[in-house]
């Protein structure tokens, strides 16, 4: 009986270990789900990259084959071709500054996890308070498991829990 008692409280300490690893350990559920969180919002980062490049590359494009852009971008810039006439309005800026939209800097997040060792001090704790509890149990029933019955010698001599029979041996 106190061998069952004993293995309730292992087992129930063992629970709570797993439990506590599964859900909340560097590999559990809740690291899982800030891993997933953050693939997601890199996934969501290169597709707006994405987006930019393609843009970039069109500008690209149409600056090293199209005159007119190139032409659009040097007025922009203050530059007049040949038989142009130039015209400056005060009060206007003459230079156009272009940003371009690079991104956004993403940085690697620490991932939040119950440290192993929390993990086993809980099981050990819950292995100790279960025994705690099935020992005052016990205690209150007025049933002790750490005392060993002696043997009786009734009806004769007891030998490893069987009772010899006179004139019978018994080997072990």
């Amino acid at each position: 009986m106190l061998r069952t008692k004993i293995l309730m409280a292992i087992s129930a300490g063992t629970l709570v270990y797993v439990l506590i690893s599964f859900l909340g350990g560097q590999n559990g559920l809740w690291a899982m789900g800030q891993l997933e969180q953050q693939r997601q919002e890199i996934s969501i980062n290169m597709a707006e990259i994405s987006k930019i490049n393609e843009e970039l590359e069109l500008e690209y494009t149409a600056l090293r084959n199209d005159m007119d852009v190139v032409a659009a971008y040097a007025r922009r810039l203050g530059f007049v071709a040949e038989g142009e006439t130039l015209v400056k309005v005060t009060g206007l800026p003459t230079y156009y500054t272009t940003m371009y939209d690079t991104g956004s800097v993403m940085r690697k997040a620490e991932v939040k996890y119950i440290p192993e060792s929390i993990g086993k001090i809980m099981g050990v704790v819950v292995t100790a308070l279960m025994m705690v509890l099935l020992v005052m149990k016990d205690l209150s029933k007025g049933v002790s498991n750490f005392s060993r019955k002696k043997p009786s010698y009734e009806a004769g001599l007891s030998v490893g829990g069987y009772e010899s029979v006179p004139g019978m041996r018994i080997y072990e």
